[in-house]
């Protein structure tokens, strides 16, 4: 049995290891976040009464949750890509099947979420937003991104090899180019320039859709042209190992339902607030916007995290686990907090860019104590959680947040519908989830239970 107190063999993971590693991969992290922030950047000056702004507040939430069980499908890739390349050389040449049988995998679920996108979504929001033009706009929007499912999915099989096999600057490249050509196309479609149609919310939807097949056709072309992949056996054969496949999902179930949960319950929320009212709702929308924003580092430090210790544990090396999470906590809550402090100094200029209605802007600004707390808590909790996943315990990271979940869920349902609580105390909620997050995390951390995971 592994004792936690031995002495270490090997070299503590430093600081400027994992902020090498993780610094590409918090931009590739990104990419989605970067396209819901982008279409409400543009959304909140376009002039239609804020409609089309209050619609992206509850739709991107619901296309975000979908992009992220692709993402959390492909991370479960990504750990056992890691996994692999820990075990050294005679293990790589397994990677080019797992990125094949990833990819046939991935593509299945992205038809089926695009027929649901499609055809289900209209009628089953009909039943929640109770504004019939949000409605409109809502629609609007996601029959337009449903075509672009199957690309993002795709791109996400790319970010997991390249995060895996620990070479992620390509990332930080193909994001640059989606990030450009989504803003470009969202000035062009949304307001109507260039001789092209006034298209309001469904421009946004379709500039991003565009911009995801893009970004698909810039990773297929490095992968072909990138000679480091040869010892990979890429394209070796075009065989698929099912077997493996349901290696795959039996390891990323769990990590899907845990986002299943997680932006449900946000979606949720948001669902809540908009019964509260219009202005609390655009006010949510763009809080939810810098959240989104500040919460960039927490996902590329968690991320990376998944990487190193799943590749720690590839090489024998449990005894540097706890050393390397802790490690990762403080650069996060570090790097969170120093951009928190930005929006405490100047909040009026940034929310501005976002969206300059003066009313929502000044509904906005009392919330921001409740955010720079939630993203304390947040830095931490996830990052100590996302250690969890990289040892492969992911059913048991399921089980924590479900858990925490219900508390969460129990308290936002009370707080609006019972306690009638401020937007500010409802907000606070999650700051509350991500605590008690953290406290579980970190006693199973140091239970080592995880050592019996098997990846």
């Amino acid at each position: 049995m592994y004792n936690p107190a031995l002495k270490e063999k090997s070299a503590v993971v430093s600081y400027g290891e994992i902020v090498k590693l993780s610094l590409p991969i918090m931009i590739g992290s990104a990419v989605q976040n970067i396209i819901t922030l982008t279409d409400t950047l543009f959304l909140g000056h376009y002039d239609d009464g804020g409609v089309a702004f209050s619609a992206i507040g509850l739709v991107g939430i619901f296309y975000l949750m979908i992009t992220t069980i692709g993402y959390n499908f492909s991370k479960a890739g990504q750990i056992i890509i890691a996994r692999r390349m820990g075990e050294g050389e005679a293990h790589q040449i397994n990677i080019g099947l797992i990125v094949r049988s990833m990819l046939a995998f991935i593509l299945c679920l992205a038809v089926l979420f695009f027929a649901i996108t499609k055809y289900l979504t209209p009628w089953a929001f009909s039943y929640f937003i109770h504004d019939a033009a949000i409605l409109k706009a809502s629609n609007d929007y996601l029959q337009a991104r449903a075509w672009g499912i199957p690309f993002s999915y795709s791109g996400m099989v790319a970010i997991a090899l390249y995060t895996g096999i620990a070479r992620p600057l390509v990332i930080v490249y193909t994001s640059l180019i989606l990030g450009i050509t989504n803003a470009v196309l969202n000035y062009v479609l949304i307001f109507g320039h260039y001789g092209f149609p006034e298209m309001g919310a469904a421009g946004a939807a379709w500039a991003s859709t565009i911009a995801e097949m893009v970004i698909f056709v810039a990773f297929a072309t490095h992968i072909v042209l990138d000679k480091g992949n040869k010892p990979f056996w890429l394209f070796k054969s075009l065989r698929i190992d099912w077997a493996l496949v349901k290696a795959q999902i039996s390891l990323a179930l769990p990590i899907v339902f845990q986002s299943v949960v997680g932006m449900g319950s946000w979606l949720v929320l948001f669902l809540l607030v908009e019964n509260m009212g219009q202005m609390e709702l655009k006010s949510s929308t763009l809080l939810r916007s810098v959240y989104m924003m500040l919460m960039i580092p927490t996902w590329g430090f968690s991320s990376g995290l998944n990487t190193i210790v799943s590749n720690l544990l590839g090489k024998n090396e449990p005894n540097l686990v706890l050393s390397v999470v802790k490690r990762t906590a403080l650069i996060c809550a570090a790097t969170t907090m120093i951009l928190a402090f930005g929006l405490y100094l100047y909040p009026y200029p940034i929310l501005y860019v976002i969206n300059e209605d003066t009313m929502v802007v000044n509904a906005t600004i009392p919330l921001i104590p409740a955010l720079i707390a939630l993203l304390a808590a947040l830095s931490v909790g996830a990052v100590y959680f996302n250690g969890i996943i990289g040892t492969g315990a992911t059913w048991q990271s399921f089980w924590i947040q479900f858990l925490c979940c219900i508390f969460y869920l129990l308290a936002i349902y009370l707080s609006v519908k019972v306690w009638q609580s401020s937007l500010f105390q409802v907000w606070l909620v999650e700051c509350w989830y991500w605590v008690l997050t953290l406290f579980v995390s970190i006693w199973y951390l140091r239970s080592y239970r995880w050592l019996s995971a098997k990846v």
